[in-house]
């Protein structure tokens, strides 16, 4: 599902929908949302609601999205105008960058029947992505980056290592579509999401990666990376990768939110109807979730760093 959760139509909606998928589903439904947000830094003068929209919304994320993917408008434009050289972004750009993300996710699924297992692929579910990038139930939430991002129309040789690990690379460190700092915590867990990379070359480079001082999991972090790999003629451009990226920076937006939350004005909420004591839940829940963010960072001097899995 993908949806705002900050503007009032997009943010509404989609929480009614995931109420009404919960309550009228009659086995466990694990729903992925990939959700525009509001920015890290909240622009001088966003929409007002914007913030209490965003707490409201985030009450069914925890509780009835099995995963959510977050960007904002921000770090895409960011994306759009340094990395593909577009002065002007419009929303049509953003769509392109969000629908890269959308397509690295499932292509494994989509191309599963036409690509066979001797070519030593890593195909995976979305179930299975779900189940590894999640040790901590409740925190269900990561950032997503894309590459390439270049601004000339160039190609990348498939069948070269150097350039398809440069793009795994680019994947695993740069191209965040979200405005969270990743400086800011601790990897919990990272899905790369390959498409004409070998399975091989994308893991040299997490692991060059993680010899990296900036590279930092959390105390358990039982699987450490997802990596998916496999063939797709339909990928402009040669190759691409989509990293997903489980990380307790998240919680930098979550109280960015709650911070501009506490600043604005809810008299427009509970002048249509609301009840004073559901925007106090939502914060509440939000302070909640913020705790939880807090242990799993917090430092408990047991071995860290998981198993990888291939």
């Amino acid at each position: 599902m993908t949806h705002s959760i900050h503007e009032s139509i997009g943010a509404g909606l989609a929480s009614k929908f995931l109420r009404s998928l919960q309550g009228n589903s009659s086995k466990s439904t694990s729903v992925w949302n990939i959700a525009l947000t509001p920015p890290l830094t909240p622009v001088s003068k966003s929409p007002p609601g914007n913030f209490c929209n965003a707490l409201l919304s985030m009450r069914d994320l925890t509780e009835s999205s099995g995963y959510a993917i977050f960007a904002d408008k921000t770090a895409l434009k960011q994306a759009a105008v340094e990395g593909l050289g577009i002065s002007d972004p419009t929303d049509s750009d953003y769509y392109d960058l969000m629908s890269r993300v959308i397509a690295g996710c499932t292509s494994s699924m989509r191309m599963s029947t036409s690509i066979p297992a001797s070519e030593g692929t890593q195909r995976l579910t979305m179930q299975s992505i779900l189940t590894s990038m999640t040790p901590y139930p409740r925190i269900h939430y990561a950032v997503p980056s894309v590459a390439p991002l270049r601004k000339e129309a160039k190609s990348v040789n498939a069948d070269d290592p150097d350039a398809t690990g440069d793009v795994a690379w680019q994947g695993i460190t740069s191209g965040k579509l979200s405005s969270m700092d990743p400086s800011a915590g601790k990897n919990i867990a990272m899905a790369l999401l390959c498409r004409g990379i070998l399975h091989g070359t994308a893991h040299e480079r997490f692991a060059e990666w993680k010899t990296k001082r900036s590279c930092v999991y959390v105390d358990w972090a039982p699987t450490g990376l997802v990596l998916g790999a496999h063939r797709d003629p339909v990928v402009a451009g040669g190759c691409e990768a989509i990293g997903l990226h489980n990380h307790t920076g998240v919680a930098t937006l979550f109280k960015s939110w709650a911070n501009s939350f506490d600043e604005e004005d809810k008299k427009a909420f509970l002048a249509y109807g609301m009840e004073e004591s559901e925007l106090n839940e939502a914060r509440e829940d939000m302070a909640s979730l913020l705790k939880d963010y807090e242990e799993v960072a917090a430092e408990t001097g047991e071995d860290s760093g998981g198993e990888e899995e291939e």
